[in-house]
C-alpha cells in the first residue's frame, strides 16, 4: 500500500503541474509537453516568457533550447502532493466512467502486470480538445487512490486544431494480496 501511495503522490504532483500550466500558460500553436513521474518537458513557439514557471513552488527548471522563437524547458517537479480521496475504482468502473463522462475517448487496456506486492491494469487513453483535456485532468486529479497517472503527452499543432493528450494510467487492484 505504501508503494501505491508513493506513486499516487508523484502522479498528483504531475497532474497539479499540468493543471497549473493550462491555467497560466497561453496554450498556442506548436505547444507540447511530455511528463513522466516527476519530470516534465515543455516545448513552445511564441513570445511567451518564463514568468509562469517561477510561480510553481518547489520546481527546478532549466532551458534546454532557445532559438529564434522556440523554447524547450525541462522541469523537475517536487514530490509531496497528497490525494484527498480514500476511495478506489475498479478497472471496469473507471472505463465505464470515462466512456460516459468524456464522450467515449479512445483507450486501450494492456495486459495486467503483477509482481510480488502489486497488481495493476495499465491503460493508454487519448483525450481531444483543450477543454476536454483540462476537464479530464481536473477530474482524474484526486479521483481515487488506486488510479495513478504515470505519463502524459500533450500536443497542440501549428494550426491549433486537434489538440490531444495521451494519458498513461495504471489502475491498481487494491484487493491484491501477495
Amino acid at each position: 500500500q505504501n508503494v501505491i501511495q508513493a506513486k499516487q503522490s508523484i502522479s498528483q504532483s504531475l497532474l497539479n503541474s499540468i493543471m497549473y500550466i493550462f491555467n497560466t500558460f497561453s496554450v498556442t500553436d506548436n505547444f507540447s509537453f511530455s511528463g513522466i513521474d516527476l519530470n516534465l518537458e515543455l516545448t513552445w513557439e511564441s513570445g511567451q516568457n518564463y514568468d509562469f514557471l517561477n510561480s510553481i513552488n518547489g520546481i527546478l527548471w532549466r532551458e534546454v533550447e532557445h532559438s529564434d522563437n522556440k523554447h524547450i524547458v525541462e522541469m523537475n517537479l517536487q514530490d509531496g502532493s497528497f490525494i484527498s480521496s480514500d476511495s478506489t475504482l475498479s478497472k471496469n468502473d473507471f472505463i465505464h466512467t470515462i466512456s460516459t463522462e468524456f464522450g467515449s475517448p479512445k483507450y486501450r487496456v494492456l495486459e495486467t502486470i503483477e509482481n510480488t506486492t502489486t497488481r495493476f491494469d495499465p491503460m493508454i487513453l487519448q483525450i481531444e480538445s483543450i477543454d476536454t483535456i483540462q476537464r479530464f485532468t481536473n477530474w482524474i486529479s484526486g479521483l481515487a487512490q488506486n488510479v495513478i497517472v504515470r505519463k502524459v503527452d500533450f500536443v497542440n499543432q501549428k494550426n491549433g486544431q486537434n489538440p490531444k493528450a495521451v494519458f498513461y494510467i495504471a489502475v491498481y487492484d487494491d484487493s491484491f494480496q501477495s
